[in-house]
């Protein structure tokens, strides 16, 4: 997909951009594009009520239907190789998990701690510290009933106000290494 992609933007030189740009448009809308999912932290939040948006883009109104929420630990997050980044579930901070997809309702809220309508907690919502640092990972079905995740970092200050952490800050626990 990416190497035709490119092929027409190539090609684009020599065509008129507006033709180019229709061209490019029905290309990706024949292929499937894939909706996005976004996960934010809701402002306001508290160590002791966290609560997280879910959409297909920041502050959207689409609900989705979760399918698993998890929660780290920034500090335990780091190259695994072969295995990823993120650390087996018994290293959990708070996880959700449906058995299905039936019973699981739409939403565009997740709140720390408590299973969204259709999920169970599998590990059941530790204490956030104060201060600490985790990312979360969320898996959602969309409108179309295609299976996206989104992920978000956020901080918990002293005072225990939670701060959604920049793209760039977030990509930074991605750099992590083993520890040693």
């Amino acid at each position: 997909m990416e190497r035709v992609t490119q092929s027409l933007t190539m090609r684009c030189g020599r065509t008129s951009g507006v033709r180019c740009g229709f061209l490019v448009a029905c290309l990706l809308s024949l292929s499937g594009c894939q909706f996005p999912l976004t996960l934010w932290v809701i402002s306001g939040s508290q160590a002791r009520h966290l609560v997280f948006g879910i959409s297909d883009r920041r502050e959207g109104v689409e609900p989705v239907r979760p399918s698993s929420v998890r929660v780290y630990r920034c500090a335990d997050i780091y190259d695994r190789g072969d295995r990823g980044y993120y650390p087996p579930d018994p290293q959990l901070v708070w996880s959700a998990l449906s058995q299905t997809d039936s019973g699981v309702t739409g939403t565009t809220r997740i709140t720390y701690g408590h299973a969204p309508a259709g999920l169970r907690n599998g590990l059941a919502p530790q204490p956030l510290e104060i201060p600490g640092c985790y990312v979360v990972l969320a898996y959602a079905l969309d409108i179309r009933g295609d299976l996206r995740s989104a992920t978000v970092g956020f901080r918990v200050l002293p005072n225990g106000r939670v701060e959604e952490m920049s793209r760039h800050a977030h990509a930074q626990i991605f750099s992590q290494h083993k520890p040693v």
